[in-house]
């Protein structure tokens, strides 16, 4: 039986994951300008722009990548479809999503300071959606076990 609190949980993840999913397509549509702002303020040099956009650029895909990878799952999880293959690969894509975004902060690093605590932060919620994905994998196996003894 599902709980009332369960299916809001889920409700409201999917509103927030639909959100994270036009931000991220407004910031790739405003992100040149927005750079070109940021760069202005803190006065620094224009050759730098082509390279900090071809970075900021290949941050955004993961992200796109994590963000439909999490709806997916959330949809997996609607409809309690959770201990299967299906959700084990979407946990495993979403930690391969937070590994490259933990590569890519580290060379923005070079020239934000500040991207190093997010390449950080990347790099354990990479760990911890590994981890979560094996749970899950040995969980589904189990299930399948229990499933063909019955």
């Amino acid at each position: 039986m599902k709980s009332e609190k369960s299916e809001i949980f889920v409700n409201i993840s999917f509103g927030l994951c639909y959100m994270v999913f036009i931000a991220l397509i407004a910031m790739a549509l405003f992100l040149p300008r927005l750079t070109i702002l940021y760069m202005g303020y803190k006065a620094m040099d224009s050759s730098l722009l082509t390279r900090l956009l071809v970075i900021l650029y290949t941050a955004v895909l993961p992200a796109f990548w994590a963000d439909t990878s999490l709806i997916l799952l959330l949809k997996d999880v609607k409809e309690r479809k959770v201990f299967t293959s299906s959700a084990v690969k979407k946990l495993s894509s979403l930690a391969c999503c937070c590994f490259a975004e933990t590569v890519i902060f580290l060379i923005l690093s070079i020239y934000f300071r500040f991207s190093l605590l997010l390449s950080f932060a990347a790099l354990f919620m990479g760990v911890i959606l590994m981890v979560v994905s094996r749970v899950i994998d040995e969980a589904t196996q189990i299930k399948a076990e229990n499933d063909s003894t019955i």
